[in-house]
This record gives C-alpha cells, sequence and structure tokens, in this order.
C-alpha cells in the first residue's frame, strides 16, 4: 500500500504544533526558522501562511524514483547516440535500445524529447552566467581602465 493512497490524517495544526516542539530543541538559526514555519502553519505569522493539502492521489514521485527516472533517461540517451557514432539511423539505433532496455519505442521518445529539454534548460542556464560572467570581467577592466587613466 503506496502512503499516497491513503487520506492525510493530519492538518496544519498537527504540523504546526509538531514543528515548534522540533523548533524548541534546535540552536538557535534553525530553531527560529523552524519555528517561524511553525507559527506560519498555525496561522499567527503577521506576514507567512503556510497551507497543507493533499495532492492528488497516485501523483507523489519521492526523491529516489526521480532520480532513478533521470538516471535511466540519461542511460537511454547515451545509449541512442552511441549508437548513431556507430553508424545506425535514429529509429533503428532507438529499436535496439528498446530490446536492451526492455522499453517501448514511445517511451524511448518520450526520454530522448525529456533530454533535450532538460539540455535546452542547462544551456540556458549557463548561457546566462555566462552573460553575468561577461559582465563582471567587463566591468572589472573598466574599473581597471579608469585607475590606470587616473595614475596617467
Amino acid at each position: 500500500m503506496d502512503i499516497d493512497d491513503e487520506p492525510m490524517t493530519f492538518n496544519n495544526e498537527i504540523v504546526g504544533t509538531i514543528l515548534l516542539e522540533i523548533g524548541k530543541g534546535l540552536d538557535d538559526d534553525w530553531g527560529d526558522f523552524v519555528r517561524a514555519v511553525g507559527n506560519a502553519f498555525l496561522d499567527r505569522d503577521e506576514y507567512h501562511v503556510v497551507s497543507l493539502s493533499q495532492r492528488k492521489r497516485g501523483r507523489f514521485v519521492s526523491p529516489t524514483d526521480s532520480a532513478n527516472r533521470r538516471h535511466e533517461v540519461h542511460n537511454v540517451t547515451m545509449a541512442v547516440m552511441q549508437f548513431e557514432v556507430l553508424g545506425l539511423q535514429k529509429k533503428a539505433a532507438v529499436s535496439r535500445v528498446c530490446e536492451i532496455y526492455g522499453r517501448s519505442r514511445a517511451w524511448v521518445f518520450a526520454a530522448l524529447r525529456e533530454q533535450e529539454e532538460f539540455d535546452a534548460a542547462v544551456r540556458s542556464i549557463r548561457a546566462t552566467r555566462g552573460e553575468e560572467r561577461l559582465r563582471q570581467i567587463k566591468a572589472k577592466t573598466l574599473v581597471a581602465d579608469e585607475s590606470t587613466q587616473s595614475e596617467e
């Protein structure tokens, strides 16, 4: 039986009270943080509210399952790429990977699409960081140029 299939037997008040008790036993910074979250659950915080609600049944994916899926998607993608490097067309490579991993063609193509979306997101983040890094370098260069000119 999956815990996600059962209705919740706890509410905001129970979770808030538990967090307040836990917060009492922690050091200053963490204790303050945990108590603040507990107060938000209990609606005692002036600026923050935290609410507990049950997701639709069957939608919870544990971090372990999520990591395993991510790992499998990566492995399938790498296998398809390796077969393509060996000279197979994409459809033939997907067929071979389906045989090896015991997955359907639709699953493998969905995994490839998921990997492409992940790669695009990573490239976007790296580009943003790269642009920020270039701005920092340019700013340092301008400051260095100005200080050199003022010395002359």
